[in-house]
C-alpha cells in the first residue's frame, strides 16, 4: 500500500475503493462546480454565447479521442507487468515517443482544418463578433489535445494503484476553475468572452496534471530516439484496438450537441445542457468508481478470480442504477427551484417525459458501461468493432430525425433506443461467455 493512500485512508479497505472515494470527491465537486457555474456563465455570456460555449466545450470529448487508446493500453500493460513482477519502463518510453509524434502532427493538421470546422459547426452563430475575429476552434482544440495527452498520467497512477493522487489534483483544478470564472464575471462582466470562459475551465487541469506528467516521463526523454520497432508495433496494435471503438463510443455519447446545433434553438440547447448536467451527477460518480475498478478487475482476471468478478459486475450494475435514479428523482422534485437559481429564466424547462426517458436511459447506460469496463480491462475488444458502428449509425439517425419532431426529448430518446437495441445486451452476453470459458479452462 503506498504512503499517499495510507495518509488519506488510514482504515484498511480495498484499494480500488480508496481510489473510488477520492474520485467521487472530485466528481461530486466537479459536478457541483459545473452546475453552479451555469448561472455565472449564463450571466456572463448571455444565451447565444452560452450555447456556443457549450458546443465548443463538447469538443473536449472529441479531442480526447486523439489519445488513440494509448492511455488504456499503457494502463493494461502496467497492470499485467505488476501481476508478473516485470519492468514496465519500456512501455513508458514507447508512450512518450508516440505521444510526441501524434501531438506535433495534430497541431499541424489543426492549423488547416480548424477555421473551416468552426464555420460548419457554428454556422447558426456566425453573427457573433468573437467568431468573426477569432479562431476559437484552433485555440481551444490545441489546449484540449494537449490535455488529452497529459491525462495519460491519470492512467499511469491508476495502474499503479495510486489513483488518489490525480483525483486530488483534479479536485484542486476544478476549484481553481470555479474561482476563475467567478472573478471573470465580476471584473469583466461588460466584456464577455467565450474564449476566456473556456480557458478558465481548461488551463488549471492542464497545468496541475502537466506537472506530474513531466516528472514521471522526464527520465524517459533520454531514450526518446531509441526505437524498438517490434515492441512499438505490438503497443500500437493494442492501442488501435481501443481507438476504433473509443471513437465510436464517444461519438455515440457526444454527438448530441452537434446534432442540436443543427436542429434545435439556443434555448433548447441551454435547457438540455442544464438538466443533463444534473442527471449526469450520479452517472459521473459511478463512472469514477468504474475507472478505479478497471485495474483491479484486470488483475483479478489474470489471477483467475472469475466468480468474484461475476458477483461484482452484478452488484455494481445495481449500485450504479440506484445512484442515478436517486439523482433523477431529486432533480425532478426540485427542478423549478434549481432552474430559477441557475438562470432566472422560467422558459428554460423540460417536461416529465424527459425525466422518464433519462431514467430508462440510465439503466441501459449503466449496464453498458459496467460490462464495457470489464471487457476493456482484459483487452477483449473485438465485439466493440461489430456492435458500436451499428449503434453509432442508429444514434445519429434517431437523434437527428427525432429531435426535429420532438426537440430535446428526441435527442434523449434517440440515445436510449441506440443503447437498448445494441450494447446493453450484447456486452453482458459477451462478458459472461468469456468468463464461463475461462472457468472451464481453469
Amino acid at each position: 500500500m503506498d504512503k499517499t493512500n495510507k495518509m488519506i485512508f488510514p482504515i484498511q479497505i480495498p484499494n480500488h475503493w480508496k481510489v473510488a472515494i477520492s474520485a467521487w470527491s472530485f466528481r461530486i465537486v466537479s459536478a457541483l462546480v459545473q452546475i453552479i457555474s451555469i448561472r455565472v456563465l449564463f450571466n456572463y455570456l448571455g444565451i447565444d454565447r452560452y450555447a456556443i460555449y457549450v458546443i465548443l466545450y463538447s469538443l473536449l470529448h472529441w479531442c480526447n479521442l486523439f489519445d488513440c487508446g494509448i492511455g488504456n493500453s499503457l494502463q493494461n500493460y502496467i497492470s499485467e507487468a505488476r501481476v508478473k513482477n516485470q519492468d514496465y519502463s519500456k512501455y513508458m518510453t514507447i508512450t512518450l515517443q508516440i505521444v510526441t509524434l501524434l501531438f506535433l502532427s495534430l497541431i499541424l493538421i489543426l492549423c488547416f482544418v480548424s477555421l473551416p470546422l468552426q464555420k460548419v459547426i457554428l454556422a447558426k452563430y456566425l453573427f457573433i463578433p468573437e467568431l468573426q475575429t477569432s479562431n476559437l476552434v484552433f485555440v481551444i482544440c490545441s489546449i484540449f489535445i494537449t490535455l488529452t495527452f497529459v491525462n495519460i498520467i491519470i492512467k499511469v497512477y491508476y495502474a499503479l494503484q495510486k489513483g488518489t493522487i490525480p483525483n486530488i489534483l483534479q479536485l484542486i483544478a476544478i476549484v481553481i476553475s470555479m474561482l476563475s470564472i467567478v472573478l471573470l464575471n465580476k471584473f469583466y462582466h461588460n466584456n464577455s468572452s467565450i474564449l476566456k470562459a473556456l480557458l478558465c475551465f481548461s488551463l488549471p487541469q492542464l497545468i496541475l496534471l502537466g506537472i506530474p506528467f513531466f516528472f514521471t516521463f522526464k527520465k524517459h526523454i533520454k531514450n526518446i530516439f531509441c526505437f524498438d520497432l517490434s515492441l512499438i508495433k505490438t503497443f500500437i496494435y493494442r492501442s488501435l484496438k481501443f481507438t476504433g471503438f473509443t471513437v465510436m463510443y464517444v461519438a455515440i455519447l457526444q454527438v448530441d450537441y452537434l446534432v442540436m446545433a443543427q436542429t434545435v434553438p439556443s434555448k433548447s440547447v441551454t435547457a438540455y445542457n442544464i438538466f443533463t448536467r444534473f442527471f449526469s451527477f450520479g452517472l459521473l460518480i459511478y463512472i469514477a468508481f468504474l475507472n478505479a475498478f478497471w485495474p483491479t478487475c484486470s488483475e483479478m482476471f489474470y489471477r483467475k478470480e472469475l466468480r468474484e468478478i461475476k458477483k461484482l459486475l452484478k452488484k455494481y450494475c445495481i449500485f450504479g442504477i440506484s445512484i442515478i435514479w436517486i439523482d433523477i428523482f431529486f432533480i425532478f422534485i426540485f427542478q423549478n427551484f434549481l432552474v430559477k437559481i441557475l438562470v432566472s429564466d422560467d422558459t428554460i424547462i423540460v417536461d416529465t417525459i424527459f425525466f422518464i426517458l433519462f431514467a430508462i436511459y440510465a439503466v441501459f447506460r449503466v449496464i453498458t458501461d459496467t460490462y464495457s469496463v470489464f471487457l476493456e480491462s482484459i483487452t477483449s475488444l473485438k465485439i466493440f468493432w461489430f456492435v458500436l458502428p451499428i449503434q453509432l449509425i442508429l444514434c445519429i439517425c434517431l437523434q437527428y430525425f427525432l429531435s426535429i419532431k420532438y426537440g430535446i426529448n428526441g435527442i434523449i430518446l434517440g440515445s436510449l433506443l441506440s443503447f437498448m437495441l445494441t450494447t446493453s445486451w450484447i456486452l453482458p452476453y459477451t462478458s459472461y461467455k468469456i468468463l464461463n470459458k475461462a472457468e472451464e479452462q481453469k
